[in-house]
């Protein structure tokens, strides 16, 4: 299986007096990278319901659970007394999944111009690396109005 970077164009090329380029298998690789955000996104939120589930379970343990717990000392406490005995162990537990939630979600989804930033390399005609230096406009598919910023501009000219 390819890689994102594997099908998309590495490198654009700035040429005097053009804004649109057209950056060959972009819109299959942003497409990936989509999917695999959504597939993120989907696993967290399904870890912070658990999270939140737990958490609310150990906060009422906690707040309406009982102030004296018996049980037969030859067999010992039971999987719900030993959580009516350490309610906050279960809190602790549920803070893990919201923090775990929050850890394979990542950042949020780049935009279509900053993907093709991180990912593709824009140059002058003198081969100088000008992504911090261009304004980005995805028209649409594979296509793009990618013109230099005024500043720059007037610094060529």
């Amino acid at each position: 299986m390819q890689t994102l970077d594997d099908r998309l164009a590495r490198e654009v090329k700035l040429q005097p007096g053009r804004e649109g380029y057209q950056v060959i298998g972009f819109s299959k690789a942003y497409e990936t990278y989509s999917e695999v955000c959504a597939d993120k996104r989907f696993g967290a939120g399904l870890l912070i319901v658990i999270g939140l589930a737990i958490s609310a379970l150990g906060i009422g343990i906690w707040i309406f659970g009982p102030s004296t717990i018996y049980y037969n000392r030859y067999s010992g406490m039971t999987f719900v007394q030993h959580m009516q005995a350490a309610p906050h162990l279960v809190i602790m537990i549920g803070t893990f999944c919201l923090a775990l939630a929050g850890r394979v979600r990542g950042g949020d989804q780049l935009n279509r111009e900053l993907f093709l930033l991180a990912h593709c390399k824009i140059v002058d005609n003198d081969g100088n690396d000008v992504r911090e230096q261009v304004d980005i406009l995805h028209v649409e598919g594979d296509g793009f109005s990618i013109s230099l910023k005024e500043v720059m501009r007037a610094g060529i000219e």
